[in-house]
């Protein structure tokens, strides 16, 4: 039986998810120490070490 064909789009789901984790962990602080009202996108991003862009 033949291996199952991967989808082409796995890698960057896979890629995608591992920033969203990164965001996710790295908010979690910065909203508990600010209160969530003066915490930035920037902030959050550059802690997650991920790309604006990926926010």
């Amino acid at each position: 039986m033949p291996a199952p064909r991967r989808n082409r789009f796995e890698p960057r789901r896979a890629e995608a998810y591992q920033a969203y984790r990164a965001l996710v962990r790295a908010a979690r602080p910065i909203l508990t120490e600010s209160g969530g009202t003066r915490s930035s996108i920037h902030a959050i991003a550059e802690r997650a070490d991920v790309g604006l862009g990926s926010f």
